[in-house]
């Protein structure tokens, strides 16, 4: 949480699915800001297993975080977002 408040970071669960039946949820990272509401932030592809955002500076500008690909290499490469721009 950042700035008073008006700012949040975490992650949330997207269906992968669509509406197949099956349960494919992902973790994702989102940007929540009283101004703006919640917003999912943009992953480098959308071939994804997993990420999340991790913390969130004290004006609630950036925020950084890590994603994983589902080849299995269990590495997590490390994000930064900028007013919500992934960098």
């Amino acid at each position: 949480m950042a700035n008073g408040g008006k700012a949040a970071t975490g992650l949330i669960w997207i269906d992968a699915n669509g509406n197949e039946p099956g349960g494919n949820c992902r973790a994702w990272p989102f940007l929540w800001t009283e101004s703006g509401g919640t917003k999912v932030l943009p992953l480098p592809s959308m071939n994804i297993l997993s990420a999340r955002s991790n913390n969130i500076s004290a004006d609630g500008s950036t925020v950084v975080g890590w994603w994983e690909i589902p080849d299995g290499d269990g590495f997590r490469r490390g994000l930064r977002w900028e007013n919500g721009i992934l960098h």
